[in-house]
């Protein structure tokens, strides 16, 4: 080793890894003030892929992919007032950066001290002439390109960079981190795919989405692909990163290919096999959600699948920022829970469920009876009453003469579509097809995006979006495994459901273009539950649901989804050999059934290994610890309090304190 004896290693740079680098610039300028820092500190950050940007928001990706969050409400700066130790770093929202990028004043109302346009000005942006129209066109409630994020995570880096005091020695490692062992020194020894062996005194793993291994019957159907020349499998990934290249277009093949999936990895595929092969979307009045979409003959014709068998739905488009969802009912359930909570102990059916089912009523009727308030006052009585069915109101009989049948909020039916169109079609004794099917998700779909043009006006989108808003708040509650598994595998499995359903969807003009595509005959719907084989006499991969009763074969198809990460099953080498050495083991409930997440001491972010004591050294925060930690996939978003900044906060000062002790 060098004269630097305390070396600190951030293993990926990512949102994460910059914001642990930023809190650890942060902690070591307190720790001089208070006369306690070490003389010398040496930080190396390690990132195969764009460093400041990482995987998922690198800056060369598809133009056409967009953020699902919107451009003033994220920031990768903790706010004056955010729960971390170590002071804050005043810094631009994204939005705020775009609007410096434009030359704007971002006023007193935004900027009270300065501290935010004087960070931009120390800090100069590199020329972003190719992203200019995605910077002239933004405002604070578009969805911007993830490649434009992606350029505001590598400035943030680089201010960060540039406020290193002189004593701290920062490395960057374009590379891989493929190997982790303990060394008898009491460091970490870390090889990197170029060769390059760091030494750690600690390390923080920032490693975002790993990736898993293909499931058995992903295995099956990459042998069959490999087995079969004329059959082309995409196995599931981040879309960016995706090769569509060998698929044919309609005109080449004359068949249509197969996607699996509905959510963003299927509206990313669906923009990249269309946009990013020539074609457009005209702005048409006369197109039933105002577009047209005008093929360059490059194009695919898609079925699309998934267990649901429906799109996620669009978001609601507000008039400014999303409102802040009125939770009343269920932040008095939280307040009133006994603390500590033991783990597997709250059930969450009888606590925190119908308190949330109750607001999302009153969302709903409340807007859907506003010139009615004498009405909505005997509704809201009917859903505070403890004998009320919460999830069924629609089915409560006092409603009658107060709300028609056809007007009331179905949660069931809004979680659960194709079913609401079978229904209807079975009452008209009609058996679906794929193109009546598909005839029928298109109405149903043209409805659920004329019901988020209303936004704040519309009924059922505002019911829905207190489940999207209570997300964080009850995941908080829960962590760590605090619900029982009982209440976890039912009522918060029908709560996640619906979440995801309604709050991770594409923005609405996303849902456009799908519509626009639908009506020009580029996209049908296979049905829900689909079942998928391979006939290798074909060979083709076979698929047919029961919703519409029909075979199809197929030589393409896509899996439009990234795995969880899980590491039982985790192909991170770094992560495998942490298991292998019994420094890491996977999250256990409180039945004893193992998660797909590591265990970590939520303290520091320290991993427990199998004996169950902490790691001396390794910290591992973010995406692998999504089922067991709350906001663990959300960029950080303005005004919340970002967990992201508190668990960054926390292993900063935990890897420090670690660093100074040897």
């Amino acid at each position: 080793m060098s004269s630097i004896e305390r070396r600190i290693a951030i293993i990926g740079a990512g949102p994460r890894g910059i914001s642990v680098l930023e809190r650890i610039v942060a902690t070591y300028r307190e720790l001089v003030e208070q006369g306690a820092a070490p003389e010398r500190l040496a930080v190396a950050v390690v990132d195969d892929v764009q460093p400041g940007a990482g995987r998922i928001w690198r800056t060369d990706q598809n133009f056409d992919l967009c953020m699902n969050t919107l451009a003033d409400a994220v920031t990768l700066f903790p706010e004056p007032g955010s729960s971390v130790a170590s002071p804050v770093l005043e810094g631009p929202t994204m939005y705020e950066w775009i609007m410096l990028l434009r030359g704007e004043e971002l006023g007193e109302q935004r900027d009270p001290r300065g501290a935010k346009a004087a960070l931009f000005s120390r800090h100069p942006v590199q020329p972003l002439g190719h992203r200019a129209q995605d910077i002239q066109q933004a405002e604070p409630n578009t969805h911007p390109p993830r490649g434009l994020y992606g350029e505001y995570l590598r400035w943030a880096f680089s201010a960060v960079l540039g406020m290193v005091p002189e004593a701290i020695e920062v490395t960057v490692h374009r590379s891989k981190a493929v190997g982790i062992e303990a060394a008898a020194d009491g460091t970490d020894a870390i090889e990197l795919a170029d060769g390059t062996r760091l030494r750690a005194h600690a390390t923080v793993l920032a490693l975002g989405w790993l990736d898993t291994d293909l499931a058995p019957e992903e295995q099956e159907l990459a042998a069959a692909a490999a087995k079969y020349e004329q059959l082309e499998w995409v196995a599931p990934n981040n879309p960016a990163d995706q090769d569509f290249s060998a698929i044919p277009s309609w005109e080449e093949s004359g068949q249509e290919i197969l996607i699996r999936g509905l959510g963003m990895g299927f509206f990313d595929a669906m923009s990249m096999l269309t946009l990013g092969r020539g074609g457009a979307f005209i702005p048409d009045a006369t197109a039933p959600a105002g577009l047209r979409y005008q093929p360059s003959g490059r194009e695919p014709r898609i079925l699309a699948m998934a267990g649901r068998g429906y799109p996620h739905q669009p978001r609601p488009e507000f008039s400014g920022m999303p409102p802040r969802a009125e939770l009343r009912r269920l932040d008095e359930a939280i307040a009133q829970l006994d603390t500590p909570l033991p783990a597997n102990s709250l059930d969450f059916g009888d606590t925190l469920w119908p308190a949330l089912l109750r607001d999302a009523q009153e969302a709903y009727y409340r807007v859907l009876l506003a010139a009615e308030p004498d009405v909505l006052k005997k509704i809201r009585e009917i859903i505070d009453d403890p004998a009320t069915d919460a999830l069924r109101i629609h089915e409560d009989t006092r409603l009658d003469g107060l709300v028609d049948p056809e007007k009331r909020f179905n949660i069931p039916w809004e979680n659960d579509p194709v079913a609401r169109l079978e229904d209807k079609a079975e009452a008209a004794g009609e058996e679906l097809s794929i193109d009546s099917f598909t005839r029928s998700l298109f109405e149903h779909l043209l409805g659920d995006w004329r019901e988020a043009q209303r936004g704040e006006e519309s009924p059922v989108k505002m019911g829905l979006f207190s489940f999207g808003a209570a997300m964080k708040r009850i995941a908080l509650v829960d962590e760590p495994g605090r619900f029982t598994q009982a209440s976890r595998e039912e009522e918060y499995a029908l709560f996640g459901s619906i979440a995801q359903m309604v709050s991770v969807g594409p923005p609405a003009f996303r849902t456009a273009e799908l519509l626009a595509l639908i009506d020009a005959g580029l996209v049908r719907f296979l049905g829900a539950k689909p079942e998928l084989t391979v006939d290798e006499e074909a060979p083709a991969f076979r698929v047919s649901s029961a919703t519409t009763g029909e075979e199809v074969c197929a030589p393409v198809l896509i899996e439009a989804l990234i795995h969880d990460p899980d590491v039982r099953h985790t192909a991170c080498p770094l992560s495998r050999q942490l298991l292998a050495q019994s420094r890491m083991r996977a999250w256990a409930w409180g039945d004893g059934s193992l998660s797909g997440a590591p265990e970590v001491n939520r303290e520091t972010g320290l991993l427990i290994g199998q004996s169950g004591q902490r790691d001396p050294r390794v910290h591992m925060l973010g995406v692998p610890l999504r089922e067991v930690r709350a906001d663990m996939t959300n960029s950080p978003k303005v005004g919340e309090d970002p967990v992201i900044f508190q668990e960054t906060d926390a292993a900063a000062r935990s890897a420090l304190r670690i660093a100074m002790s040897r």
